[in-house]
């Protein structure tokens, strides 16, 4: 990226851009490893790449927010557009105003937006983004279904507020997936004291820019962090989860009807087939019928053998039987000349050429 903040190849750093230093530039974060990063302020872009073990908390994006090769961290993040690619082992607090992307991913656990700190709700509006309109529940796996094995949505029931500093209260104006709205805690200014008494904030803006150093980042420890080991299960079809229960029933509504479209298929192709065999049959039924009657009509016309049979041996008077006149050949006919041929062949005897009459 060739304008913006850059954060790149830091190691258990923390990095604090308050609101009104970013002021819709773009941001890069690369190869960091153990740090924790608050963006809070609104960008026009984020990329993410390569970072392990971190906390990254990013505020409004009017733009897209893509995260790449990042594995085992925390993130919070609000953006137009959202994209997550070969990343794995990732909590992720999203309110995204069209729907997520997961490409190559796996064990992705993403939830909604529940970042709150002080001017919030200004850098939504100034990133052009409506806090009712998260879209983090449509996210779907650009390599398979909607509810394929690169992502579980689940429930987060913390609120996560990063350092900050200032006398104003954190502010939140995403509703929760109940729909209730965030309340500051009394008294709370959104600030946590460093060791020394002072707080853990970084000053101007520019590549590499960095903060207090504090202890690394565990994730997953529960310590204050954007999810508490019992808020990461599956979100239950009923329950405090209203627009999750409503996709998943949408997505069984769809199921059910795709299910009954197969068998509507299969049952027009069972009648096409019954009526196909039914229609063959009667052909051949036809068929052997007419050849019956063919059949009788030569041997009437014949006789059967046994009277007026011209020959002095067994093959002339066979000869005789056979009706030369007939267009088609019956079965009789047939199987007397093969006699004839047998019995020729047998004694020998040449058969003088006979026409038809």
């Amino acid at each position: 990226m060739a304008d913006g903040l850059e954060f790149v190849g830091l190691k258990g750093q923390t990095i604090v851009k308050e609101n009104g230093s970013v002021s819709g530039e773009n941001v890069v974060i690369k190869d960091l490893e153990d740090c924790e990063v608050y963006i809070l302020d609104f960008s026009s872009l984020v990329e993410v790449t390569d970072c392990t073990r971190c906390k990254i908390f990013i505020g409004p994006v009017d733009g897209s927010a893509i995260f790449q090769g990042v594995t085992s961290s925390a993130i919070a993040v609000a953006a137009q557009r959202f994209q997550v690619k070969n990343s794995q082992d990732l909590d992720i607090g999203l309110y995204c105003a069209t729907k997520p992307e997961v490409e190559s991913c796996s064990d992705i656990r993403i939830s909604c937006w529940m970042g709150a700190y002080p001017g919030l709700n200004s850098n939504f509006q100034q990133a052009h983004l409506d806090p009712k309109a998260n879209q983090y529940h449509q996210a779907f796996d650009l390599g398979g279904d909607d509810f394929g094995a690169g992502f579980t949505l689940v429930e987060a029931v913390e609120y996560w507020e990063p350092p900050v500093g200032g006398l104003s209260p954190p502010e939140n104006p995403v509703p929760a997936p109940d729909g209730t709205l965030y309340a500051a805690p009394a008294g709370a200014n959104g600030s946590i004291p460093s060791e020394n008494g002072g707080l853990s904030l970084t000053g101007g803006t520019g590549a590499g820019t960095q903060g207090t150093t504090g202890t690394p980042l565990s994730v997953g420890s529960g310590g204050g962090g954007l999810f508490s080991p019992s808020s990461t299960g599956p979100v239950a079809v009923e329950g405090d989860h209203p627009k999750v229960a409503a996709m998943k029933e949408k997505m069984q509504q769809r199921l059910q009807q795709q299910e009954n479209t197969e068998r509507e298929a299969k049952e027009k192709l069972a009648d096409a087939a019954n009526q196909h065999l039914e229609s063959f049959y009667q052909r051949r039924q036809s068929q052997v019928a007419q050849r019956s009657k063919d059949n009788r009509s030569g041997s009437a016309a014949t006789g059967d053998g046994s009277q007026n049979v011209e020959g002095s041996t067994p093959w002339e008077k066979t000869v005789n039987l056979i009706n030369f006149n007939f267009l088609r050949a019956s079965a009789a006919d047939k199987a007397r000349f093969k006699t004839v041929l047998f019995s020729a062949k047998a004694n020998n005897t040449p058969i003088a050429g006979r026409t038809a009459a």
